[in-house]
């Protein structure tokens, strides 16, 4: 089942969570430049069984396309976006006032990084923010620092993040280079509590993971997880942790243009298994997103373009892998070929056991919903 979400050009930096079971997606259309959020009015998003709520929440800038957004669902039960005001170069959260974001009037918009009023006209931040809750139920905040050649996590203060604690955790070591760490940044919560994040080093053209050393996360130990000569990993991070804390990602490796599953073999993450998940001989492969089952089996879904197609990619795909680190896995299936689709994908799959995935169709510049039935 297809569902089409919102039109003019609504199909970029597609971002998904739920709450009870309900897919709720942050987007940007590129027609006005803005943020928007819908809510699902049900897990299938479908119309003729409930109504979706639609809100604009923001104003990008007219240099914000492209930088991406990430949704969680507070404490408060109210849905809470960040991304990247591109005039202002700067990381914005923007926090509703109800648990549909209803009520524009009711949503709050806050600079956090650089704290408003902060005059610096070299200030490039915010990018590729990946946001989760922590276990204090408090927003915290991935993001690269272009200017700085950074990764930052910015720890909020209140649920709406009108104050919040920045750290570095890594950046590059050629200052006159900036913009080569911390690209691509996913982050989630660890059974302790503790954050975890997996980026790119552009600099090194590796993959790596940073384990902070408290909630805050005001400092981490980085290690590399991913890093083999002549290659280019790293690029479109997702990252889930499996049960007992096992460490899953899945990247774009640029040198090979193909999905690729890394998989710890223990929490410690001392050593990482591979394997690619594509077929080359179908064409080349981009915007993984993945997901685990109720068994704790990821599902990964990416875009691929035809071989000899030199137009943006068109087919969406999904792997359903038979264990954790994939080596058993089904071949890559189409969910939807109708166009040029699958850009920046979210799968999740639902507690009853239902398969969701939001992406951008570019034909018409369309939030698609894919939907599943077990």
């Amino acid at each position: 089942m297809f569902v089409d979400l919102d039109s003019g050009e609504a199909s970029w930096d597609v971002a998904a969570t739920q709450v009870r079971g309900v897919p709720v997606i942050s987007y940007v259309n590129a027609s006005d430049l803005t943020v928007r959020i819908v809510v699902c009015g049900n897990p299938a998003c479908d119309p003729n069984v409930s109504a979706s709520t639609y809100t604009t929440l923001a104003s990008l800038g007219t240099r914000g396309q492209g930088n991406g957004t990430t949704v969680a669902v507070g404490s408060d039960g109210y849905p809470i976006v960040a991304f990247r005001d591109g005039d202002r170069g700067a990381l914005m959260v923007a926090h509703c006032g109800d648990p549909l974001c209803r009520d524009r009037g009711l949503v709050r918009v806050v600079q956090v990084d650089p704290p408003d009023g902060t005059e610096d006209a070299d200030v490039d931040t915010g990018i590729q923010a990946s946001m989760v809750i922590g276990t204090d139920n408090l927003p915290i905040i991935a993001y690269h620092d272009r200017e700085r050649g950074a990764l930052k996590i910015a720890h909020c203060e209140d649920t709406a993040c009108t104050q919040a604690t920045i750290a570095i955790l890594d950046r590059t070591a050629n200052a006159s280079t900036p913009g080569g760490v911390g690209l691509d940044p996913v982050i989630r919560i660890g059974r302790d509590g503790l954050p975890l994040v997996v980026f790119r080093d552009d600099d090194q053209k590796t993959v790596k993971l940073a384990r902070c050393s408290d909630r805050v996360c005001t400092r981490a130990v980085v290690s590399v997880l991913v890093s083999e000569a002549g290659r280019d990993p790293g690029h479109g991070i997702a990252f889930v942790l499996a049960p007992g804390d096992i460490p899953v990602i899945v990247h774009n490796d640029w040198s090979d243009n193909g999905i690729w599953i890394a998989t710890c073999t223990s929490a410690a993450c001392s050593e990482v298994s591979k394997r690619r998940l594509d077929r080359a001989e179908d064409g080349t492969s981009a915007d993984p997103s993945i997901a685990l089952d109720g068994h704790g089996r990821p599902l990964i879904a990416f875009r691929q373009k035809l071989p000899g197609d030199e137009r943006a990619s068109r087919i969406l795909k999904i792997v359903e892998c038979e264990d954790i680190a994939c080596a058993k896995a089904s071949a890559p299936a189409i969910v939807d070929d109708n166009g040029r689709v699958g850009y920046v994908s979210t799968v999740q799959w639902l507690p009853n056991g239902e398969v969701t995935i939001a992406y951008g169709d570019a034909t018409g510049g369309v939030l698609k919903f894919a939907f599943k039935a077990p």
